[in-house]
């Protein structure tokens, strides 16, 4: 007996079976959009990309512009605006390629959350006090040394904004892992600890400590006050309030365990110090469930703060149960399309042109 010759529409039926039932292959159009969705943006980061873009090309296609753009404490008194505008100036296309980068990736975190209006009041605040705490520094070098260097040398970096959007992905679930891949053994409150470091040794490299280490840990620093002090919250009540007072925002929890206890004192005696009477303005304005406690008692004392209602620490438990539901729900329905591609995945072509020759027979 010999075996029949598959015919062309034989073959053809073969190759067409290999997709699954009722499923067409996605059009070029289908596929570009679906890699565009990968890097779609909310509008606010959207247009944090474009002014960092536009003023690294400004400062590249005129250079005298960057000592109008970035610190320089000696002319900041008629350029204040510098005191902002230095957070977004990048010298180099490879401080502005990785700004670009972790701009992108932290705003899709964060915006969703925070809304555009809010991130860019956010952005603005810590923009600028990462300023004014860089002209202050520069200040007190000068008087300590007498030295002019201090006055006329440039600073200027995007680190202060990478650090402060790392503590509004610490602040909304800090135990959730990196999603990033290679990085996933990392929580997320480890992120500020890893910055810091990483900008502290390219400073002590390029022997600029101020604008990669200090941006970086005064971004961090005012971003904890605005989420702390500043922002307004919504309560569920008739008020709502200012300001974040869940524990997870302890101050003293972004230092390593092992310092915790010697900080505390010091950190509490400073809040009341400098935030006491305001505290109690807040209280009196918002209800007391707007009252911010100390900044590290809760992390080494189990015993209730002042000023933390039931409520409010009601509303912490809610937030982390829907934080854990939505991780939950993402990894469920990761592990779903993983196993519809295994089960939908394309036969050995043979055995299908052997069947469809067996059926033509």
């Amino acid at each position: 007996r010999t075996t029949p010759m598959p015919s062309p529409d034989g073959a053809a039926a073969a190759a067409s079976s290999a997709l699954p039932a009722g499923a067409s292959r996605p059009g070029l159009a289908v596929r570009l959009a679906t890699f565009a969705e990968r890097f779609r943006t909310p509008p606010a980061t959207r247009l944090s990309v474009v002014i960092l873009l536009t003023l690294f090309l400004l400062t590249k296609s005129a250079p005298p512009t960057k000592s109008h753009l970035a610190l320089v404490p000696g002319h900041t008194v008629p350029r204040v605006w510098n005191l902002v505008t230095s957070s977004w100036v990048e010298s180099t296309f490879a401080g502005v390629t990785v700004a670009v980068g972790l701009l992108v990736i932290l705003g899709r975190v964060v915006e969703p959350g925070m809304g555009g209006r809010e991130m860019g009041r956010f952005l603005v605040f810590v923009s600028f006090f990462v300023g004014v705490a860089g002209f202050l520094v520069s200040l007190v070098r000068y008087y300590a040394g007498r030295n002019e260097n201090a006055l006329y040398d440039s600073y200027s970096g995007f680190q202060g904004i990478v650090a402060a959007l790392l503590v509004v992905v610490r602040r909304d679930n800090p135990d959730a892992p990196v999603n990033v891949k290679g990085l996933r053994w990392m929580r997320r409150e480890q992120l500020n600890a890893v910055h810091l470091v990483a900008t502290f040794a390219v400073g002590i490299l390029t022997g600029r400590v101020l604008s990669n280490f200090g941006f970086s840990l005064f971004g961090l620093y005012w971003s904890w006050v605005y989420l702390r002090h500043v922002q307004p919250t919504q309560g569920e009540g008739d008020h709502g309030g200012v300001g974040d007072d869940s524990p997870r925002l302890d101050l003293v929890l972004f230092f390593p365990p092992i310092v915790q206890p010697f900080l505390t004192p010091a950190l509490n005696s400073a809040h009341a110090a400098m935030c006491g009477r305001r505290a109690r303005r807040i209280a009196d304005q918002y209800g007391h469930g707007s009252l911010h406690p100390g900044l590290g008692s809760q992390s080494i004392s189990k015993a209730p703060r002042a000023g933390v209602t039931t409520d409010d620490l009601e509303e912490a438990q809610r937030r982390r149960e829907r934080g854990a539901k939505a991780l939950a729900e993402r990894l469920a329905l990761k592990r779903e399309k993983s196993l519809t591609k295994k089960t939908s995945a394309p036969k050995n072509p043979v055995s299908e042109i052997e069947e469809s020759t067996d059926s033509a027979v």
